[in-house]
């Protein structure tokens, strides 16, 4: 259970790249994935949110971040000037658990109003810029922060150019 929030950020990149290999001729099933990978990711930010919420009523988790997650990403020695380390580390904490839930319902109810949209690039986009939404939001590591939000911009810049509204290029 320690690897939720890793979860919200990998299983949308992982529906992109089988999103990526789909034929031409599975193009209908583009928009259910879309909106299965939503759903199941709304349904983990539920629990996080409700399981958050019950431990800091007894008492757990106070002062610490729950769903706490770390792991070795970049380490480089800077001769006598020291070294520098950055790691793959994700948490929640009372300030970024209701963004977390929040941008699980958001893009739960995007990937359900654009479900007429049948194109395979725009899905495949939004699966990109919803992990890279949860790692922006989950991200306890300055580097890793920056990282997800860059690449949240790339997305979304595309999606915006193209299946924006009638202003899309003044955005």
């Amino acid at each position: 259970m320690n690897s939720l929030l890793s979860l919200l950020i990998l299983l949308p990149l992982a529906a992109s790249v089988l999103m990526f290999a789909m034929k031409n001729d599975r193009l209908k099933f583009v928009p259910f994935l879309s909106i299965a990978v939503a759903g199941i990711q709304f349904l983990i930010t539920l629990f996080i949110f409700v399981s958050y919420s019950q431990n800091s009523v007894i008492g757990v988790n106070t002062g610490d971040f729950a769903f706490f997650e770390q792991g070795k990403w970049l380490y480089f020695k800077l001769g006598n000037s020291g070294y520098f380390s950055s790691n793959y580390t994700l948490g929640v904490d009372g300030l970024n658990l209701p963004v977390i839930f929040l941008s699980g319902f958001v893009l739960l109810i995007a990937s359900l109003a654009s479900f007429k949209i049948k194109d395979k690039g725009y899905h495949l986009l939004f699966l990109l810029l919803s992990g890279a939404v949860f790692g922006c939001f989950a991200s306890l590591d300055l580097l890793i922060f920056y990282i997800f939000f860059e690449f949240m911009l790339l997305p979304m810049y595309f999606l915006i150019g193209i299946w924006g509204g009638e202003r899309r290029q003044y955005a």
